[in-house]
């Protein structure tokens, strides 16, 4: 039985293995068949000709026959899972110089870029994908500049204070909001590209990720030349506390053109090196204008080189850091500064003056210019205020307020020659006196034209219908004003400057030589700077706390003739009166300074 059941497997074995066979001899022919059509395929194609007519060297449409290539065997790689997503963490910022609150943050970390939200607003989605936003923002960037990759941080948080910072070296501080509209752009740039003026950083953010510019209407906003200070693209043409909206958005579109106009000519590398703006805007001018750019006024490359340090909707912070030139100025709307080209004109004309005050005061003092050029190196801010306010100069917070152009040199003088000790009464009317009589002569050249004197020099018919009815002695200090001024200078025609030197002489000498005169309520040309500036009031012939501003000018004046420039303004740097340091008494001084005045101005008398 177990021998018949192993035959009928073996035989069963037999049959499967000739089916095997028989299959395989089927199947041959059909591949040799393929293989024919396959060569009479490539032999029927036609051999492609150059342009000359000659064939061209081809690779034959097959594969030349070869054995059979053995199919490699397939490697199996592990499967790579993708990158985690960065590890969130807690942590805290500090106060800091610029941005003095402290609060708790959650941090993500990718690469050289850190984003830190504000705890109060966190979500980690929405971290995630600020994270994403700006990355993708940074790639869009440095893509279109070549700038290196820098360790960036971003700060989201729910609110920025308007005085603090919104960038500070690599660090960015930001709102989601800013982030929506795409606002944080311009400090991103700021950071990561390392520029220094506003108008490149304004126009290259447009460049990078804004519209084109309209040039049509760039080209009808200039072409009446109303405009031509605007094309010097000064910061305060970018601050909306100074700026119409109109006047904002065509500074942007007008940077924004520049800056496409010249990474077109010269490359980024040479726009992020920019040394004057006027290298890129004057081609710009001719290319989409059509025209010249605008001569601008004289201080204009100072202005030019005035750095953001702050800017809200309400102020503007720059800075100049340079020898002798490290002034902080605060720009805010006022009543004589009521928009950008104002401002625009009081920082190019100061300091079209301040350099020649400089020189003036070297020349005269040359060995105690070098506490001058210390006093120069201090940083000092410049304010403006409104009209209604008087000018001051603070020299222990080294800081100037101005209310109208004309005091802006007065009040320089006095941080170039400050007062330490105001509990001595000497030291007020010197140091008015110092401070007119180096910057009068700086006012005539550079200084706004003042209407109001003008006018009191030349419109006879106003002032006698004004002092008609009064019982002061106004229109007789007039006469005699015009009577001294007349003697030296000729009236101002329409549009001339004033010798404001000798307008505040011819005052001096009116009162002093006729000291029983008085103006009626409100007056000025006899009050003392203690009336004016609110000190305690004195005799002129006392203790010179009774002085005005302009006998204050005139003694000085007087000082300097006796004593020699150097001596006196050595002295009172030491905090030394002239009494003390010339060893005589104030009324001898005063007395012997009304000798001078006599001898000096006969015409007076």
């Amino acid at each position: 039985m177990k021998k018949r059941m192993m035959r009928k497997a073996g035989c069963l074995l037999l049959v499967l293995l000739l089916a095997a066979l028989l299959c395989a001899c089927a199947k041959e022919p059909a591949a040799e068949t393929e293989r024919t059509a396959a060569e009479e395929t490539a032999q029927s194609e036609t051999v492609p000709e150059t342009t000359a007519g000659r064939p061209e060297k081809t690779e034959p449409a097959t594969e030349p026959e070869t054995e059979p290539a053995t199919e490699p065997e397939p490697t199996t790689e592990p499967e790579t899972e993708p990158d985690p997503e960065p590890v969130i963490t807690e942590g805290k910022h500090p106060r800091e110089e610029g941005f003095s609150a402290a609060f708790d943050v959650y941090t993500l970390t990718d690469g050289s870029l850190t984003v830190h939200m504000h705890k109060l607003i966190y979500d980690e989605d929405q971290l995630r994908a600020e994270a994403r936003h700006i990355r993708q923002d940074l790639e869009v960037l440095r893509s279109c500049t070549g700038e290196a990759e820098v360790s960036l941080e971003v700060y989201v948080v729910p609110h920025i204070v308007e005085t603090n910072s919104r960038v500070i070296g690599t660090r960015v501080f930001c709102t989601p909001e800013d982030l929506e509209t795409g606002a944080y752009r311009t400090d991103l740039v700021r950071a990561v590209c390392g520029l220094q003026r506003n108008w490149q950083i304004a126009g290259l953010t447009g460049y990078i990720f804004g519209e084109p510019a309209d040039e049509a209407a760039l080209r009808d906003w200039y072409r009446d030349g109303a405009h031509g200070d605007q094309l010097s693209l000064a910061p305060m043409y970018f601050f909306p506390g100074l700026a119409e909206e109109e006047t904002l958005r065509m500074s942007e579109d007008t940077a924004r053109s520049v800056t496409e106009d010249y990474i077109a000519r010269e490359g980024y590398e040479a726009f992020r090196a920019l040394e004057h703006t006027a290298d890129a805007v004057s081609p710009w001018a001719e290319t989409v204008l059509g025209c010249e750019a605008p001569v601008l006024p004289e201080g204009s490359e100072e202005v030019d080189r005035l750095t953001v340090v702050f800017a809200s909707e309400a102020q503007m912070i720059l800075k100049a850091d340079e020898e002798m030139n490290r002034f902080r100025w605060s720009l805010s709307k006022t009543d004589w500064v009521p928009d950008a080209d104002t401002a625009y004109r009081v920082l190019c004309g100061f300091y079209q003056g301040y350099w020649p005050l400089l020189e003036n005061m070297k020349a005269g003092l040359s060995d105690v210019f070098s506490r001058v050029r210390e006093n120069a190196e201090q940083e000092i801010t410049i304010e403006f205020i409104h009209s209604d306010n008087l000018s001051t100069a603070s020299w222990v917070r080294n800081r100037i307020s101005l209310s109208f152009f004309n005091a802006c040199w007065h009040e320089m003088v006095h941080q170039l020659l400050p007062v330490r000790n105001w509990s001595d009464l000497e030291p007020r009317w010197e140091a008015e006196g110092l401070a007119d009589y180096y910057s009068l002569p700086i006012e005539t050249e550079y200084g706004w034209l003042s209407e109001g004197r003008v006018r009191y020099l030349t419109d006879d018919a106003y002032y006698q219908e004004l002092f008609r009815d009064t019982e002061a002695d106004d229109l007789t200090l007039r006469e005699l004003f015009l009577q001294n001024y007349t003697a030296v200078c000729p009236l101002p025609l329409e549009g001339e400057k004033l010798d404001q030197v000798w307008y505040s002489r011819s005052a001096a000498l009116a009162t002093l030589l006729h000291p029983e005169l008085k103006e009626t309520k409100g007056g000025k040309s006899t009050r003392s700077l203690a009336d004016i500036a609110g000190f305690r009031a004195g005799s002129k012939d006392r203790d010179g706390n009774g002085l005005t501003y302009e006998e204050a000018e005139l003694m000085m004046k007087y000082l300097m003739d006796r004593f020699g420039e150097e001596a006196v303004v050595g002295g009172y740097l030491d905090g030394q009166s002239p009494t003390a340091q010339f060893g005589v008494s104030y009324e001898e001084l005063f007395a012997d300074f009304l000798d001078w005045v006599r001898a000096e101005f006969p015409s007076a008398e």
